[in-house]
C-alpha cells in the first residue's frame, strides 16, 4: 500500500514539474509571439497600403524603388518569421502527440489536469498555425506586390528608351546643351571649391597626404611587380615553346589580360580605399571613383589583350588572322572603341554628379554613339581580317566563268558571320542615333561593350584554367598527340571529365552575369533563383531543382574520384605487386562500383532521402524487378558473382556458343569477347554462370596441342615415331617436359593414322604452332620418302545410258582459328 502511495505521489509530482515547465515556457514565449503578432499585423496593413497607393498612376521611378525596398525587407522578415514560428509549433505538436488521442465514447474520462493540458496545447497549436498560415498569405502577397513593382519599372525603362526624341542632327539639340554647360561648370567649380575648403579645415592635412603617398607607393609597387625575376621566368614556362602553338598563343593573351588587369585593379584599389580613409573622396564623389577605377582597369586589360592578339611587333605570336599592314591599325581601333566607352561612362557620372540638364546628357550620349558605330564599323572592316597572302580583291581571283567560281567558293566561316553581325550591329546604333532614339542606341552600345568585356574575361579565364588541369599528373587534355597506352588514356579520359566539368562550372557562373549585362534586373534573377528553389513533392520527399543539381554534381564528383583513385592505386601499386591482369582488373571494376554506390546513396542523401526512405524505394524497386527488371538484376548480380569467383577474367580465350575470342570487358549488364576476327560478342552474364564456358586460362597458360597425320601401309611406324618425335623436340614453343608422344590411333581405309601429343607453356600459341608443326613433318615426311596417302574412289561407267549423279566431296577446314 505505501509503495502504492509513493507511485502515485511520484506521477503527481512529475505532472506538476511538467505543467510547470509548460507554464514557465509559455510564459517566456508569450511577449514574443504577442509582438511577433503585432509585427504580422503591422505588415499586413502597410502591404495593403502599398497596394492601394500602386493602384494610382501617378508613382514616380523614385518612389517605385523606396516601395520595392520595403517589401524586400519584408520578404526577408517574413522569412524569418515563418521559421520562426514553424520552430514554436514543433514543441506544442510533440507535446500533444506525447499525451495520444482523447479517450474514445465509452471509455474512462482523462483527470482534470491532463484535460486542462490537452486544451493548452491545442490552443497554442491552433494560435500559432494560424499566424503561421497569415505569414504565408501576407508573404504572398508582398512576393506579387514585388512582381508588380518590377513589371512597372520594367515597362517605364523600356518606354523611356524606346521613346524617340529630336534628332541630333537638329540645331536645337546643340544649342540647349550648350546653354547646359556654364551652369554644370559652375556647379562642378562649387564643388571642387567646397572640397577644398573641407581639406583645408580638417586639420589632418599632412597626415592624409602622406597616407596617400604611402599608397601611391604600394601601388606603383603592384605594378611594377612583372618585372620580377620569379615572375619572369614564370612567364618563360608559361610561354615556352619555339615556334608557338595556337594554344601557347591564347595562353599568352589570356595572361597578359588577366595578370595587367588585376594588377592595375589591386593598385586602384588601394589608392581608392586610402583616398577614402583620408577623407580625399566625399561621399558624393565616391560613385564617380569608383567608375574612374573600374574604367582604368578595363581601359588596361583591353589594351593588353589588344596587344597579344594582334601583336604588331611579334607576328609569331599574333592570334588575329589579320596582315601585318593591319594589325597595327585593328589594334589602335580596338583600344579605341573600348577606351570610347570608359570615357562615355566616366562623363556620365560626372553629369550626375555636376547636376547637368537632359539636352546635354542626350548630346553627349548621341555623340559618343556615331563615334562607337564609326570605330566598330572600321575594326570590322574585312579588307583587315584576311591573312597573309589571301586577297579579299576580286580581281585578284582566277578567270573563269560563273560555274566555276561558284564551285571554288569557299565555306562561310563563323568569323566572317560575327563581323557582318557586327557591321549590322554598327549601322543600327547610327541608323537609331540619327531617327532620334538616342537612348536605345546608347543602351544598346553600352550592354554591346560590357557583354564584348565579359566574353573576354570568360575567354581568358577558361583558357589559363584548362592550362592548369592540364599541368596536373594525373589528367592530360583531350586530343593530346601523344603514345597510346593505358596511362595515357586513363589521364585523357580523367583531362576531359575535369575540362567538362570545367566548362559546366564557368556557364553556371555566366548565365546569371550574362542576364544581367543584357538588361536583367538582380531581382528577375532572383525570383528565377527562388523559382529553381522551391521544393517540389514526390511523395514523403521533398526536393527542388538545386538539390537535384546539387545531387548530380556530388554523384559526378564521387565517381570521378574513384576513376582517378582507381587509377592511381593500379599505376602505383597493384601493377608492382605480381598479381595478373585479370585480378586488378577485377580489383579495379570492384572499387568502380563501390564508388558509384557511395555516389548515389551521397546524392540520395543530397536531396533528402535517407536511409530510413531508402526501404520505400526498395519496395519498389521490389515490384519493378518482379515484373521487368528481373533480367536486368540477374545479369547484374551475375556479373558481381563474376568478379568475385573470377572464372573468367580479362584477357582469357574463352569458347563459348556463340564464338571464342579473348574476354575484353566484363560489364554489368555483359560481358564482351573479341574473337580472332577482331568482331564482338556480347554475352549477357547470366548465360555465362548458368551455362558452360570452355576456359583454355582457367588455370594457367599451360595446354597440349594434338597433330593427326596419316602415312601409307608401307611405311615404317618407328620411323613415323621417331619423325615426329624429332619435329615436336625442334620447336622452341614445345615443352621437354612433360615430354611430346606418338599414338598409333587407328588402321584407316587408306592410311595408318598417328597423333603427336605435346605440351605447350602458352596454350594461346596453339594454333600457330599446329601450323609450323605440319610443315616441318610434311618437309620431314618427303625427305624420309613417307608418302602421305589419300582417298581414292573407282569410277564405273554404265553402258546402258543410266545418268549417274556426282558430288564433290566435303572440304575439311579448320574454323575458328586464330588469324
Amino acid at each position: 500500500m505505501n509503495r502504492f502511495k509513493k507511485t502515485v505521489a511520484r506521477r503527481y509530482l512529475l505532472l506538476l514539474v511538467t505543467m510547470l515547465g509548460v507554464s514557465l515556457a509559455a510564459w517566456a514565449e508569450t511577449p514574443d509571439l504577442h509582438a511577433l503578432e503585432a509585427k504580422l499585423k503591422q505588415r499586413e496593413e502597410r502591404v495593403q497600403q502599398i497596394s492601394r497607393q500602386l493602384d494610382a498612376d501617378d508613382v514616380s521611378f523614385a518612389t517605385l524603388d523606396s516601395l520595392l525596398q520595403t517589401l524586400l525587407g519584408y520578404q526577408d522578415n517574413l522569412q524569418n518569421d515563418t521559421e520562426t514560428l514553424k520552430a514554436a509549433l514543433d514543441d506544442p505538436t510533440q507535446r500533444l502527440d506525447d499525451l495520444g488521442p482523447p479517450p474514445a465514447e465509452g471509455q474512462p474520462a482523462e483527470s482534470a489536469d491532463i484535460a486542462k493540458l490537452r486544451k493548452s496545447l491545442t490552443d497554442e497549436v491552433s494560435h500559432l498555425t494560424g499566424l503561421s498560415k497569415e505569414a504565408d498569405l501576407t508573404r504572398a502577397s508582398v512576393d506579387r506586390l514585388v512582381g508588380r513593382i518590377r513589371d512597372l519599372q520594367g515597362a517605364r525603362f523600356r518606354s523611356s528608351i524606346t521613346k524617340r526624341g529630336v534628332s541630333p542632327f537638329s540645331s536645337e539639340v546643340w544649342t540647349k546643351a550648350a546653354a547646359e554647360i556654364p551652369p554644370a561648370l559652375d556647379h562642378l567649380t562649387d564643388h571642387v571649391v567646397d572640397w577644398w575648403r573641407d581639406q583645408r579645415s580638417s586639420g589632418n592635412w599632412a597626415a592624409n597626404l602622406v597616407l596617400l603617398a604611402a599608397s601611391l607607393v604600394g601601388a606603383i609597387g603592384l605594378l611594377l611587380l612583372p618585372r620580377w625575376s620569379g615572375w619572369r621566368r614564370f612567364e618563360a614556362k608559361l610561354h615556352e615553346g619555339s615556334p608557338p602553338s595556337a594554344v601557347a598563343k591564347r595562353r599568352r593573351v589570356a595572361e597578359r589580360a588577366l595578370r595587367r588587369g588585376l594588377l592595375t585593379a589591386g593598385a586602384g584599389a588601394l589608392l581608392y580605399l586610402a583616398a577614402v580613409e583620408a577623407g580625399f573622396i566625399s561621399l558624393t564623389g565616391q560613385s564617380f571613383a569608383l567608375r574612374l577605377w573600374s574604367g582604368s582597369v578595363l581601359l588596361v586589360a583591353v589594351w593588353s589583350y589588344a596587344g597579344s592578339v594582334f601583336s604588331p611587333r611579334h607576328p609569331q605570336w599574333r592570334v588575329a588572322q589579320c596582315s601585318p599592314m593591319a594589325a597595327r591599325l585593328l589594334r589602335t581601333l580596338f583600344i579605341a572603341a573600348f577606351g570610347l566607352f570608359v570615357v562615355d561612362r566616366i562623363i556620365v557620372t560626372g553629369f550626375e554628379l555636376t547636376g547637368a540638364g537632359i539636352e546635354l546628357t542626350l548630346a553627349q550620349a548621341a555623340l559618343g554613339n556615331g563615334l562607337f558605330a564609326f570605330l566598330l564599323w572600321l575594326l570590322l572592316d574585312p579588307k583587315l581580317w584576311y591573312t597573309d597572302g589571301a586577297s579579299p580583291d576580286p580581281a585578284a581571283a582566277p578567270s573563269g566563268d560563273s560555274s566555276d567560281k561558284s564551285a571554288k567558293a569557299e565555306p562561310v566561316r563563323p568569323h566572317d558571320v560575327l563581323r557582318s553581325a557586327g557591321r549590322l550591329l554598327a549601322l543600327l546604333i547610327l541608323v537609331a542615333t540619327a531617327l532620334g532614339y538616342v537612348r536605345l542606341a546608347n543602351f544598346v552600345f553600352h550592354r554591346g561593350v560590357l557583354l564584348a568585356t565579359f566574353l573576354i574575361f570568360v575567354w581568358s579565364v577558361r583558357v589559363l584554367a584548362a592550362w592548369g588541369l592540364s599541368r596536373l599528373p594525373t589528367a592530360k587534355p583531350p586530343g593530346a598527340h601523344a603514345a597510346r597506352g593505358d596511362e595515357d588514356s586513363a589521364k585523357e579520359h580523367i583531362g576531359f571529365w575535369l575540362n567538362t566539368g570545367l566548362d559546366l562550372a564557368l556557364l553556371a557562373l555566366s548565365v546569371p552575369a550574362f542576364l544581367l549585362i543584357v538588361g536583367f534586373d538582380w531581382l528577375d534573377l532572383r525570383r528565377w533563383f527562388g523559382l529553381l528553389g522551391s521544393d517540389m513533392r514526390i511523395g514523403a520527399v521533398s526536393v527542388s531543382f538545386t538539390d537535384i543539381l546539387s545531387a548530380v554534381v556530388v554523384f559526378l564528383l564521387v565517381s570521378i574520384g574513384t576513376k582517378w583513385t582507381t587509377g592511381v592505386v593500379d599505376r602505383k601499386l597493384l601493377q608492382r605487386t605480381r598479381l595478373e591482369p585479370g585480378a586488378r582488373d577485377s580489383i579495379i571494376t570492384l572499387v568502380n562500383y563501390t564508388g558509384v554506390f557511395i555516389g548515389i546513396l551521397m546524392a540520395l542523401g543530397t536531396v533528402g532521402v535517407g536511409l530510413s526512405k531508402l526501404a520505400i524505394v526498395a519496395g519498389a524497386l521490389s515490384v519493378g524487378i518482379g515484373f521487368g527488371l528481373q533480367s536486368i538484376v540477374n545479369n547484374f548480380v551475375s556479373g558481381l558473382i563474376l568478379l568475385f569467383e573470377r572464372p573468367i577474367k580479362m584477357g582469357d580465350w574463352v569458347v563459348v556458343p556463340s564464338g571464342q575470342g579473348y574476354v575484353k570487358h566484363i560489364g554489368a549488364r555483359a560481358t564482351e569477347i573479341e574473337t580472332f576476327d577482331r568482331s564482338s560478342i556480347l554475352i549477357p552474364n547470366s548465360e555465362l554462370v548458368s551455362s558452360a564456358v570452355q576456359n583454355w586460362f582457367y588455370k594457367g597458360r599451360h595446354g597440349r596441342l594434338s597433330v593427326d597425320v596419316g602415312v601409307s601401309y608401307g611405311s615404317d611406324p618407328e620411323q613415323v615415331r621417331e619423325i615426329l618425335l624429332d619435329c615436336a623436340k625442334e620447336h622452341k614453343s614445345i615443352l621437354s617436359y612433360p615430354a611430346a608422344f606418338v599414338r598409333w590411333t587407328d588402321f584407316g581405309d587408306s592410311a595408318l593414322q598417328f597423333r603427336l601429343l605435346a605440351h605447350l607453356s602458352n596454350v594461346d600459341d596453339i594454333y600457330e604452332v599446329r601450323s609450323d608443326l605440319r610443315f616441318a613433318i610434311f618437309k620431314a615426311f618427303k625427305d624420309a620418302g613417307i608418302e602421305i596417302p589419300f582417298p581414292q574412289r573407282d569410277l564405273h561407267i554404265r553402258s546402258d545410258g543410266t545418268p549417274v549423279s556426282r558430288g564433290a566431296a566435303p572440304e575439311r577446314s579448320e574454323g575458328g582459328e586464330k588469324a
